[in-house]
């Protein structure tokens, strides 16, 4: 039985109003406790601090671990400096106008030795053309550049990559399990000669798409692009999706 009640106030005329719709907490929980499985710092973007998510981090903050929040203003060499690894959040660079001003910031940060893990963007509302360090584009035929069947095949074309070795070995079990969808929103083109296409993956009956997870070195460090959808498989409790990721934040350590 419901026993609070809460009044809807009657809005008179009309009005003009922004929304901003907040991060899911579900997410921000399972991205921190990716988070505890790395051996150094790691920078969670698009967060939602809810009540849920400040008692993770307190909780994180009483096991010994270094909890960090960043905004715009702290994408900066200064800021970068001695964290491990970067997580771009899903659609960032459709949703965060500021982004793109830090993407010599970011790159640099890679050159340097950190690693950049930037998650899919929709090539609708874009705020920048560049994506990465290296050529790469996103395609408007959405449906031809996703895989909707989650249990669709999928073959590793670099199987002794640190990125599918370090510090979990992945093999074709790691993809069991997976809900609703591979991915979306693989790179249509890129650069094969600066990037490593690590898996091809598709749908019955198509042909195998090899834009779904990208990892370039830069530098000292590493960049990767996955339309992988990480997303979805984290708050689902994928353990090959966790093992996968884990591996991404942890390349070059």
């Amino acid at each position: 039985m419901v026993t609070d009640c809460f009044a809807v106030p009657r809005v008179a005329g009309r009005m003009d109003i922004v929304v901003d719709i907040p991060g899911s907490k579900s997410i921000t929980n399972r991205a921190l406790l990716i988070s505890c499985q790395c051996d150094g710092p790691v920078v969670l973007t698009n967060v939602l601090f809810s009540d849920d998510s400040r008692h993770f981090l307190e909780c994180l903050r009483q096991l010994g671990y270094e909890v960090v929040t960043l905004d715009d203003k702290d994408l900066t060499p200064e800021g970068l400096r001695g964290l491990d690894a970067v997580v771009i959040g899903v659609r960032a660079f459709n949703t965060r106008p500021r982004l793109p001003a830090h993407l010599r910031e970011l790159f640099g940060y890679a050159e340097s030795g950190g690693t950049v893990v930037e998650q899919y963007n929709t090539p609708g509302g874009l705020q920048t053309d560049q994506l990465a360090p290296f050529p790469l584009k996103l395609s408007r035929d959405l449906p031809r550049f996703r895989v909707t069947d989650e249990k669709g095949a999928v073959t590793l074309l670099l199987p002794g990559h640190p990125a599918l070795n370090t510090p979990n070995r992945i093999t074709a079990a790691d993809f069991e399990g997976w809900v609703q969808e591979r991915g979306l929103d693989f790179a249509s083109e890129f650069d094969a000669g600066r990037a490593d296409a690590l898996i091809a993956c598709s749908d019955p009956g198509e042909p195998p798409l090899k834009g779904g997870l990208l990892v370039a070195r830069v530098g000292k460090g590493y960049y990767v692009y996955t339309g992988l959808s990480f997303f979805r498989q984290l708050p689902a409790g994928v353990p090959g999706a966790y093992r996968l990721f884990a591996n991404l934040v942890s390349l070059g350590k």
